[in-house]
């Protein structure tokens, strides 16, 4: 698996709550969701994960749960699909 991460821009108010190797990890893990490189996780990108886990969720679930994330972190969730 190619390393997307290591190219995000964690937002200072975010990135001050973990250390180096935390964000190091942190910017890995979401390269694996953000299946097309754009900087953003898509429900379609989230819900292809999950899938791949094993899981069947719906559409719905998908961006339901992106939507309570986004008010979280946003910027960085795309609820499209």
């Amino acid at each position: 698996m190619e390393n997307r991460g290591s190219h995000y821009t964690v937002p200072p108010a975010l990135a001050k709550h973990f250390s180096e190797e935390e964000m190091a990890d942190l910017k890995v893990h979401f390269g694996m969701f953000d299946a097309d490189g754009g900087g953003s996780i898509a429900a379609d990108e989230l819900m292809g994960v999950l899938e791949d886990m094993g899981m069947e969720p719906t559409e719905e679930q998908v961006v339901c749960r992106l939507s309570h994330v986004h008010v979280l972190v946003p910027r960085v969730l795309s609820t499209e699909v």
